[in-house]
C-alpha cells in the first residue's frame, strides 16, 4: 500500500507541475499571438502607404511627362508653322510645295528622337528626380520599405514563437494524458490487489465457517 501511495503522490506532483508548465505556456501564446497580430496589422499599414506612396510617385512622374511632352508639342508646332511661313515668304511656290513635307519629316524626326529618349527613360527620370515633390516622395518610399523590412522580420520572429510554443503545447498535452491514464492504472491496479485480498479473505472465513460445521456434525455423530 505504501508503494501505490508514494507512486500516487508522485504522479500528482507531475500532474500539477504540467498543469502549471501549460498554463506559463498558454500565457506565452496568448501574449506571442498578440504580438504577432499587431504587427501583421502594422505591415498591412505599411504596405498600403508604400502603395499610395509610389501611386503618388508614378502620378507626379506621370503630371512631369506630360508637360514635358505637351510643351514639346507645342514648340514642334510652332517650329512647323515658322518654316512653313518662311517658305511661303522666301522660296518660291516649288520648294513651298516641298517645304510642307520637309517640316513634317522634320517634325517626325524630333518626334521620334524624343520617343526614344522616353524609352530609354534614364535621362528624364534623372531630369524629374530633381524635382523636391519626387525626391520627398522616393524618400518616404525609401523609409517605407525599411520599416517594412524589419516589421518582416519581426513578424516572423513572433510567429516562429508560435510555432515552437504551440508545439510544447502539443507536448504537455500528451504528457498530461500519460499522467492520467497512469493515475487510472495505478488507481486500479490497487483496488484490484484491495479487492482480491478481501476476496480471499472471505473464501477463508467461509472455508473456516464450513470446516467447523464439518467439525460439528462429525462430534455429533460420535456421539
Amino acid at each position: 500500500m505504501i508503494e501505490y501511495l508514494k507512486k500516487y503522490q508522485r504522479l500528482l506532483e507531475l500532474l500539477e507541475t504540467n498543469k502549471k508548465q501549460t498554463e506559463e505556456n498558454q500565457k506565452l501564446i496568448d501574449d506571442n499571438y498578440k504580438k504577432w497580430f499587431d504587427t501583421k496589422e502594422k505591415k498591412s499599414n505599411i504596405d498600403l502607404q508604400i502603395k499610395e506612396l509610389y501611386k503618388k510617385y508614378n502620378d507626379a512622374i506621370e503630371k512631369k511627362e506630360k508637360n514635358f511632352f505637351s510643351m514639346l508639342s507645342i514648340i514642334l508646332t510652332l517650329a512647323s508653322i515658322i518654316i512653313i511661313i518662311l517658305s511661303s515668304i522666301f522660296i518660291n511656290p516649288i520648294i513651298l510645295l516641298l517645304g510642307i513635307p520637309l517640316a513634317t519629316a522634320i517634325s517626325s524626326i524630333i518626334y521620334l528622337s524624343f520617343f526614344l529618349i522616353k524609352i530609354c527613360s534614364y535621362i528624364l527620370d534623372k531630369q524629374f528626380h530633381k524635382d523636391k515633390n519626387v525626391s520627398n516622395l522616393l524618400e518616404q518610399i525609401e523609409n517605407k520599405e525599411k520599416e517594412l523590412s524589419v516589421i518582416k522580420k519581426i513578424c516572423e520572429e513572433y510567429n516562429q514563437k508560435l510555432i515552437e510554443y504551440q508545439s510544447k503545447a502539443q507536448q504537455l498535452k500528451k504528457k498530461r494524458t500519460w499522467i492520467i491514464d497512469s493515475i487510472n492504472e495505478l488507481m486500479r491496479d490497487y483496488a484490484t490487489s484491495i479487492f482480491n485480498e478481501q476476496l480471499k479473505n472471505i473464501e477463508e472465513e467461509q472455508f473456516d465457517a464450513s470446516h467447523k460445521k464439518t467439525k460439528k456434525k462429525e462430534q455429533k455423530t460420535n456421539h
